[in-house]
């Protein structure tokens, strides 16, 4: 793994490699009405990189087009947001 910091910030841009098969947030989220999506696959062994901020994974993007994967630090996919009208 191959990092880069930036002190002033305390970020650290890592750059992992996939141990699952994952897609781009663009093709597994509600993304496809009347936007482009990215046909992105990730197999295990890819790469891609992962944002953290003072020790703590904040982000991983898509090597394909940027975009924030499933918008959560891990591997997993985001659960369904919370829609209930008394959703504050």
């Amino acid at each position: 793994m191959t990092t880069t910091r930036n002190a002033f910030a305390e970020v650290t841009v890592y750059h992992a490699v996939a141990d699952s098969t994952f897609l781009c947030d663009w093709v597994a989220n509600e993304h496809l009405d009347g936007h482009d999506w990215c046909p992105t696959v990730l197999e295990p062994g890819d790469d891609y990189t992962v944002i953290a901020v003072d020790g703590h994974t904040e982000a991983r993007y898509c090597p394909g087009c940027g975009y924030q994967l499933f918008g959560v630090s891990t591997l997993e996919p985001a659960s369904p947001a919370n829609t209930s009208p008394t959703a504050a």
